[in-house]
């Protein structure tokens, strides 16, 4: 049987700023039509709630709905991301491919990734995941001695297959989303890796009862927010946090809170977002 899900066109130059302040929405996929109209695919299985918070928010964010479609489910973000060229940022190369059968492994280097693009968030192509790439490879954190790294929020893995190409580490990703951990998993035996590599767990950080010396989460402010207590106990002393999927707007909260425990290294800024690395 088929999933369904709303095919919604909105219009405004703020529609981006708007999925991402509505974590909850369950959200497939989105489409940039032009410079102010975006395309998303909604969940259409509680589709009264997620639509109700999404026309509460329409009128805060200056923006139309244009249209809503039911249609049945397809991998939009395959569909509309395979054609894309390869992703330099810094000495890393992301690569796409529509699929693990189309991939040429045979040359793949330590610092070049493969991505099957799926609807779990972590492409390369966007700001936040940018950033948290270039932090990554910021000259404190490679100096540090990252024998241990968390991925929370993986998505499609592609944080924790950087780290296992950047550092001689240890590495668990958790993720909540089934979907999404599907496709990091196909990601990671994409380039290679393996369970003694990276340990992909699918839950929310409590499963994660170790501490690690670096911890990536590119997530929700909102979430970051929630989650700030289980993330500076997870980290070592000396250790290192770099966080992203933070709106430019709340640059000065997020700094608030996380700078009672931890030092600012870095702020990264691109677009409406931003990416910070503190250290314990």
């Amino acid at each position: 049987m088929s999933r369904w899900w709303w095919q919604l066109e909105i219009q405004g130059d703020r529609a981006e700023e708007l999925i991402f302040a509505i974590p909850d929405l369950e959200i497939q996929g989105t489409e940039v039509l032009n410079s102010n109209l975006l395309r998303v695919y909604l969940s259409a299985e509680e589709s009264s709630t997620d639509l109700a918070l999404l026309h509460g928010k329409l009128e805060t964010f200056g923006l139309t709905l244009v249209s809503t479609t039911k249609v049945a489910e397809r991998n939009w973000v395959l569909e509309s991301q395979t054609s894309w060229p390869d992703i330099q940022i810094g000495e890393l190369t992301v690569k796409f491919t529509p699929s693990p059968e189309n991939a040429v492994q045979q040359n793949l280097d330590r610092r070049t990734l493969l991505v099957v693009p799926s609807m779990g968030f972590g492409t390369g192509e966007h700001e936040t995941t940018r950033m948290m790439l270039e932090l990554m490879q910021s000259p404190g954190i490679m100096a540090a001695t990252n024998k241990s790294v968390l991925d929370v929020g993986t998505g499609s893995g592609i944080l924790s297959i950087a780290a296992a190409k950047l550092y001689e580490a240890s590495i668990t990703a958790i993720e909540i989303d089934g979907q999404a951990v599907a496709n990091a998993s196909e990601n990671i035996a994409l380039n290679s890796f393996s369970e003694e590599n990276i340990r992909l767990i699918h839950g929310d950080i409590k499963l994660a009862a170790e501490t690690y010396d670096l911890i990536l989460a590119n997530i929700y402010a909102e979430v970051l927010l929630e989650l700030k207590a289980d993330l500076i106990k997870r980290l070592n002393p000396g250790g290192s946090l770099i966080i992203s999927g933070i709106l430019a707007e709340k640059e000065k909260l997020i700094l608030a809170e996380f700078s009672e425990n931890l030092t600012v290294q870095s702020i990264q800024r691109q677009g409406l977002w931003i990416a910070v690395s503190l250290r314990k």
